[in-house]
């Protein structure tokens, strides 16, 4: 199961993007990470989200994923990658529209 895909991990990533902007701000759009790199954004943190805290969030047999932030000027994006896409570069998961809500 894609944890992007799952109403927890869209909760994650919407009070990410939150604290980040400190509330202020609408959804611009969701990109991939491939795309978002390639607009210019900077990796500012990277933080793994671990199985176990994950399931205790309600998922059902999560994997560990990965929060990413990024920055380009005044613009963010908070995007979720499997630990083993991250790792592998998994075309699919780095290509896939919706990994990132950017801000």
């Amino acid at each position: 199961m894609s944890f992007t895909s799952s109403r927890t991990g869209k909760a994650i990533v919407a009070s990410t993007m939150a604290l980040v902007l400190g509330g202020a701000g609408a959804l611009a759009s969701e990109m991939s990470v491939a795309a978002v790199l390639t607009a210019g954004y900077n990796i500012s943190s990277i933080v793994l989200l671990p199985s176990g805290q994950l399931q205790k969030l309600g998922q059902t047999n999560p994997s560990p994923q990965l929060l990413i932030t990024l920055q380009r000027g005044t613009s963010v994006a908070a995007c979720t990658v499997g630990v083993g896409d991250w790792e592998y570069l998994n075309d699919n998961a780095v290509n896939t529209a919706t990994s990132c809500d950017v801000h």
